[in-house]
């Protein structure tokens, strides 16, 4: 079990619509539509599982390297793995046993940051100390595998709502949150791409009769699962608050030597030596520790540039398939295109046909409000007519915002 879990005394499945609370000590499940009024979570420690519909979840390969190395990878990554800047995310991974050809099969989560410090902000109005994150899909995966389920649907009752998770393969594929008088046709839905096998607890899925009991819930601290989207300056105000903690009682015990070895003077100077030698091998300890945390915290400090420009080296402004995607997507009716020519740094070419000169006009229209070009034209418009029937060819072009082209270093010498 990981110290986090040592630690916590509640389990917490938070949804914006639901809360579950489970109490670890004495196995009780108590919900309710909001925190502030489930009874007992007050001065709690409490692991929080994050509802399906406040995360995101993509398998990727990443390094098969150390912990730390794989997310520093995954942050150079995520921006293209999500649709949302990194600095709004919160994310962390589980590995998989399974392997390609760019490295180990991750299974990453993340979650928006403003959705995480709501939920601590609601968590620290009840008094309730969060130890740790993790996306309540993942502990469903844990769950699929103890019990042997690799391919069909999980359903899981959750107040008027019932959490999906599809699998396939033994991986997890997608996961939604049904309302009552859907959940049939979503998982219909779903298991017409995964198969058809159904993994439900107490469950009678005939449109009248659905009771579920929450199983995930309570296999938390028995799967203890590594990930944590706990944002990190969140984690860092807590661990110095538990630092100065045990601060206080390390002062308070050195004044009680202090108190100790004043009075052992009266009875014995060698005794009163003994413990001066002691009480300084004790501070030499902590100012080490002191100087070591320092140390780091300088080192972590200086590899925030490099960071920083990695990112900025790594995440384009705008991808070739997306310029290409909106394009295509602004399309009017009548109108279809023969051709798209994009190079980097250099103006997207647009030709096409269209049967009516309206069609064209609409889509010129259409790129020139579009936020991702600017300076749009139309080169070119040429009417004519084929076997009766009215078409227009035309060339339009674009400059995509942020096409930067690719800088070369060094000079190249003079023949």
């Amino acid at each position: 079990m990981s110290q986090s879990q040592q630690k916590a005394q509640i389990i917490i499945e938070y949804d914006r619509d639901w809360v579950r609370a489970h109490f670890i000590e004495s196995g009780q499940t108590r919900e309710a539509s909001t925190m502030n009024v489930i009874e007992g979570v007050s001065g709690k420690r409490a692991v929080v599982l994050l509802g399906r519909r406040l995360s995101f979840h993509r398998a990727i390969a990443l390094p098969d390297a150390s912990r730390q190395d794989s997310l520093t990878v995954l942050k150079m990554k995520i921006g293209e793995v999500f649709p949302l800047p990194v600095n709004s995310l919160a994310f962390d991974f589980i590995p998989t046993a399974n392997k390609d050809e760019n490295g180990r099969i991750c299974d990453v989560y993340a979650a928006r940051t403003e959705d995480i410090q709501e939920i601590l902000a609601k968590c620290e109005q009840v008094n309730v100390e969060v130890v740790q994150i993790v996306p309540s899909a993942a502990i469903a995966m844990m769950v699929a595998k103890k019990a042997g389920f690799t391919d069909g649907v999980i359903a899981e009752r959750f107040g008027d709502l019932v959490n999906l998770d599809s699998i396939k393969g033994g991986q997890l594929q997608s996961f939604r949150v049904a309302n009552l008088s859907t959940v049939d046709s979503e998982i219909a839905r779903m298991q017409s791409t995964v198969g058809t096998q159904l993994l439900s607890y107490n469950t009678t899925l005939n449109g009248t009769e659905q009771k579920l009991s929450g199983p995930h819930l309570s296999s938390l601290s028995e799967f203890n699962p590594v990930i944590d989207l706990e944002p990190e300056d969140y984690r860092a105000k807590r661990e110095q608050k538990e630092r100065s903690k045990r601060h206080q009682r390390c002062y308070l015990i050195f004044a009680a030597g202090l108190c100790i070895s004043a009075f052992a003077v009266n009875e014995s100077m060698l005794d009163a030596d003994r413990k001066a030698k002691e009480e300084t091998r004790e501070k030499s300890k902590l100012k080490r520790f002191v100087d070591t945390a320092t140390l780091q915290e300088s080192e972590y400090n200086k590899l925030k540039p490099q960071v920083e420009q990695l990112k900025k080296a790594f995440v384009p402004a705008q991808k070739s398939s997306d310029i290409i995607k909106v394009a295509s997507m602004l399309v009017p009716k009548d109108v279809w295109l023969t051709g798209l020519v994009l190079e980097r740094g250099k103006t997207l070419q647009i030709r096409g046909n269209s049967t009516k000169p309206e069609g064209v006009a609409a889509y010129l229209d259409s790129l020139t409000k579009q936020k991702r070009f600017r300076d749009v034209r139309l080169l070119f418009s040429n009417r004519s007519e084929i076997d009766g029937t009215t078409v227009v060819q035309f060339n339009i072009t674009a400059f995509p915002v942020g096409n930067l082209p690719i800088v070369e270093s060094g000079s190249k010498k003079k023949k």
